[in-house]
């Protein structure tokens, strides 16, 4: 990993159009990191100076694209961000297959592409720091979305099988597990649904994207050099691990 008095580090965060991958390109950016970012779409949430680039995580060749354009442009990728993921409240009976595979794609599939795509260069490189955003849905239990909760579990799995497969490398794989957050994801649920959410923060309040934000950047610092395989846990006390 390079260190904080060297170039700047160049960053990719997916789900950079809105809220803790938009969080966390700005903590990036406030660093003095390269950012770019990638989404479907762009939005007016995008933090100024980020480099968009649109981006399907689940399709290999978009990832291709990108890592390629960001690799010619800057010769490396030092911190891979994935913080793209979709939620269905869809419980066991009433979950469509299609709708399974819609909310696995993105959040499983499109986390092992991310790091598939940027690892041959960072064991080249012989550094890198990769955050997986899971949740805290991938350590407890919440009704009717087993699609999301199943996804988010895999995420920490994968995360621990990447850290160990990649370590020998110096490359760090650590997993982000937010509890309940202010942002468009959550802000399209019921409002009854949120309040008791939140009601049952330890802390007393649920989480804005920032809180998420300076955990990413903590991990993707020289401050974490020591450490991989971690699931950072972040959601006011929420859970007991």
């Amino acid at each position: 990993m390079r260190s904080d008095g060297d170039s700047p580090r160049i960053s990719i965060v997916t789900g950079v159009a809105g809220g803790i991958g938009a969080a966390a390109a700005d903590a990036l950016l406030a660093r003095g990191d390269i950012v770019y970012g990638g989404d479907l779409r762009p939005t007016d949430r995008i933090p100024a100076g980020v480099h968009y680039r649109a981006l399907d995580v689940t399709d290999e060749t978009s990832w291709a694209a990108l890592v390629s354009a960001v690799v010619s442009e800057h010769g490396r990728v030092d911190a891979l961000v994935n913080a793209a993921g979709i939620i269905r409240h869809t419980g066991i009976e009433a979950l469509p297959v299609a709708e399974w595979h819609a909310v696995t794609d993105v959040n499983q599939r499109g986390t092992w592409l991310g790091m598939r795509a940027v690892a041959p260069g960072m064991r080249l490189q012989g550094s890198g720091t990769i955050v997986n955003v899971s949740s805290g849905w991938g350590l407890t239990v919440g009704t009717a979305n087993v699609a999301y909760q199943m996804s988010k579990g895999a995420i920490i799995s994968l995360t621990r099988a990447a850290a160990m497969e990649l370590a020998p490398d110096r490359i760090r794989v650590n997993v982000l597990l937010p509890g309940w957050t202010d942002s468009p994801m959550t802000q399209a649920q019921p409002a009854d649904t949120n309040a008791a959410i939140v009601a049952a923060v330890p802390l007393g309040r649920g989480a804005v994207p920032g809180d998420h934000a300076a955990a990413v950047r903590y991990l993707t610092s020289d401050e974490s050099a020591y450490v991989t395989g971690a699931a950072l846990v972040v959601d006011g006390g929420a859970i007991v691990v």
